[in-house]
């Protein structure tokens, strides 16, 4: 059952007319019947827990948008009941697919609660079995959940720290996002990853770029060299709505009165004029407070 719903969610993964679909079809009700079914039963036996069934079903739900609150539930009381039974990516997958379901339903995320607590504490514990995409994945869980617990932060950034190198260009802005949204600032790892970004910025995707800019800001890190490729790199980019308020108010946070922020405020400035109707009110907010930052007369100084 597990694996059905698993081939079916990576199927339709890239597709939200085929997920919609999908959800729609009676075949996907039989099964998330059948599933609770079992996983009840399960939950009242004595087998061995089946962690990756437990893993592949959430990671399925989330990927298909799919809010089972029941069998949510269940499948989160079992997986923090065999927590240790996991294999790393088998729980950071099941920690990611929890989370995303929040902004669906904060209540498919709140029923792990239990199992991201003994979570906190289990992967501290263990950390050198995680590899930096599952201790990303993870990292990104519990910000996004709001479960911004410090130990767990603490107790995988060192790990991380060693595998930067290894890193993706997503799983840069993932880390760098997850740490800064929790709160949680570890200059040897943000240094770490401007670093390693810094030698493949031109392979940043728009998303990627603006949220490494985005958390650097909100966290109150800054390397020059960072900042002024990344400043370059912005201004070669199709930046959609998000994603060029996110930029201009990353730098005029960080450097206001640069000139790396005064050049791409005024290249970006005509693009953001073109999307103006895309723009959601706080993110036009953010382009106006950044160019009222960047050259408003009040702030009596010129551009470095």
């Amino acid at each position: 059952l597990s694996t059905a719903l698993h081939r079916l969610a990576k199927f339709a993964a890239t597709s939200q007319q085929f997920q919609n679909a999908l959800l729609r079809h009676p075949v996907m009700e039989g099964l998330l019947t059948m599933t609770r079914a079992a996983l009840s039963k399960s939950e009242t036996g004595c087998a061995p827990p089946q962690c990756q069934a437990f893993s592949n079903i959430t990671w399925s739900l989330a990927t298909v948008q799919c809010v089972d609150l029941e069998l949510l539930q269940i499948a989160a009381r079992l997986s923090f009941r065999h927590v240790v039974s996991f294999k790393p990516f088998e729980l950071s997958a099941s920690l990611w697919a929890f989370a995303k379901l929040h902004s669906l339903n904060p209540a498919a995320c709140e029923c792990a609660a239990p199992l991201f607590q003994v979570s906190a504490e289990h992967i501290p514990a263990n950390v050198e079995q995680f590899s930096f995409r599952c201790l990303v994945m993870i990292a990104w869980a519990f910000a996004t959940a709001r479960q911004h617990d410090e130990r767990l932060f603490n107790g995988i950034a060192s790990q991380m720290l060693s595998m930067v190198a290894t890193a993706q260009c997503q799983e840069l802005a993932n880390a760098a996002w997850a740490f800064s949204t929790a709160g949680v600032r570890n200059d040897k790892m943000f240094n770490e990853i401007s670093r390693k970004a810094l030698r493949q910025l031109s392979d940043f995707k728009p998303q990627e770029l603006s949220n490494i800019m985005w958390a650097f800001a909100v966290i109150g890190f800054f390397r020059e060299d960072f900042f002024n490729a990344a400043a370059r790199a912005a201004q070669t980019m199709d930046l959609q709505a998000q994603q060029l308020a996110n930029v201009l108010w990353a730098l005029s946070r960080s450097r206001p009165r640069h000139r790396a922020t005064a050049s791409t405020v005024l290249y970006l400035l005509p693009n953001c004029t073109n999307l103006i109707q895309s723009f959601k009110p706080q993110e036009l907010a953010s382009v106006c407070l950044a160019a009222a930052k960047c050259f408003g007369r009040s702030a009596g100084e010129q551009p470095r």
